[in-house]
C-alpha cells in the first residue's frame, strides 16, 4: 500500500514538468521547429553566404505562378562576401541564435506549464470543495442523527416513567384502587360529579378552587408528568412531530383522557401552558366521553370546539 502511495507521488512529481494538453504540445512543436527552421537559415547564411530560401528587394516582377514563387523560393541566394558577412556573423552568431532560440523555447515551455499546473490547481480547488461539502453535509445528517436518537431515548424514557408512575397511582372511594383502576375510578367520579350539564360546569369551575377534591390531589402529579411530555415534545426541532405525539396517545386510554380535560380546560388551572399544551399536541384527539349523558357531551364538544380541538367524540 505505502509503495502504491510512493509511486504515485512519483509520478506526480515527474509529470509536473511534462506537458499533458495536446494543444499545448501543438504550440510548443510549432514553435520549437520555427526556432530551428531560423537557426538552420542563420548557419547556413553565416557558413555559405546564402539564405536557404530567395529573398529579393529590388526584383521588378514577383513570380507569377507558384511554381516560378517554388523555384524561386529553392534557389540560393548569394548576398555578401565572407568579408562583408564577417561582422553580420559576430553579432548573430551560431551558438547565440541556437541559445536565445532555446531560451525562447523554455520561456514558452514555462507558461505553457504554468497555465496546465494554475489549471491542475484549480481544478484540486473544486474537488476539495466537493469533498468538504460531502464531509459537511455527513456531520450534519450525523449530528441530526445523534439528536433524534437522544430524543427519542428522552422521550421514551420519560414514557416509561409515566407508566410506572400510572401503576402506583392510589385513590381512594368505595375501597382503596390502584394503577390503570384507580385512574378509571377517579375519571368516573368526575362523571358522577357531572351527570348534568349544569354539576358539570360547576365541576369545570370548581376543578382547582374546590377543597378536599381527591381526584384533582392524587391525580395531579400524573397530569403534570403527562403534561411534561407534551412539552418535550412541543419544543424538540425534530421534524415530524405528529409521530411522536400519536406514541403519546396510544398510551393514554379515556380515563387519562378525561382527567386531562378536566385539568387543562377548567377555569383558574394551577399552570397557563397545560391548556396550550393541550391544543398544541392536540392530546385529546381519541376522547370518547362514552356513557356520557348526551348534554354533557355537547357541553364538553362545545368547550373542545371553543379550544380549537380534533375532537372525535362528537354527536
Amino acid at each position: 500500500m505505502s509503495d502504491s502511495k510512493h509511486s504515485s507521488a512519483n509520478n506526480g512529481k515527474r509529470n509536473g514538468l511534462i506537458l499533458t494538453s495536446p494543444w499545448a504540445w501543438g504550440i510548443f512543436g510549432t514553435l520549437t521547429l520555427l526556432v530551428l527552421y531560423l537557426w538552420q537559415a542563420n548557419a547556413h547564411y553565416a557558413v555559405t553566404g546564402e539564405l536557404p530560401f530567395y529573398l529579393s528587394f529590388n526584383e521588378p516582377a514577383p513570380p507569377q505562378t507558384f511554381w516560378e514563387l517554388f523555384h524561386q523560393f529553392k534557389s540560393h541566394q548569394s548576398i555578401a562576401s565572407y568579408s562583408e558577412r564577417g561582422p553580420i556573423g559576430d553579432t548573430f552568431g551560431i551558438a547565440n541564435s541556437l541559445f536565445s532560440g532555446l531560451a525562447l523555447l523554455g520561456l514558452f515551455y514555462a507558461i505553457l506549464l504554468q497555465h496546465e499546473e494554475l489549471a491542475h490547481v484549480k481544478q484540486e480547488r473544486r474537488e476539495t470543495k466537493v469533498i468538504l461539502d460531502k464531509q459537511e453535509e455527513n456531520i450534519e445528517a450525523h449530528a441530526a442523527l445523534n439528536a433524534k436518537q437522544s430524543f427519542e431515548t428522552s422521550l421514551y424514557n420519560a414514557l416509561d416513567l409515566l407508566l410506572k408512575h400510572r401503576g402506583q397511582l392510589i385513590f381512594e372511594g368505595a375501597s382503596q384502587f390502584s394503577g390503570k383502576i384507580a385512574l378509571s375510578e377517579m375519571a368516573a367520579s368526575l362523571h358522577k360529579n357531572g351527570n348534568t350539564v349544569e354539576n358539570l360546569i360547576h365541576s369545570f369551575d370548581n376543578y382547582w378552587s374546590a377543597p378536599n377534591n381527591k381526584v384533582r390531589s392524587r391525580g395531579t402529579s400524573y397530569i403534570r408528568a403527562v403534561m411534561m411530555i407534551c412539552e418535550i415534545i412541543e419544543k424538540t426541532t425534530l421534524e415530524n412531530k405528529e409521530f411522536y405525539r400519536q406514541i403519546l396517545r396510544s398510551q393514554l386510554d379515556e380515563p387519562d383522557l378525561v382527567l386531562i380535560l378536566f385539568a387543562a380546560c377548567s377555569k383558574n388551572n394551577i399552570s397557563g401552558k397545560w391548556l396550550e399544551l393541550v391544543k398544541s399536541s392536540n392530546i385529546l384527539k381519541y376522547i370518547t366521553l362514552q356513557d356520557w349523558d348526551n348534554s354533557c357531551k355537547r357541553y364538553v364538544e362545545e368547550l373542545l370546539d371553543e379550544c380549537d380541538f380534533i375532537f372525535l367524540g362528537k354527536i
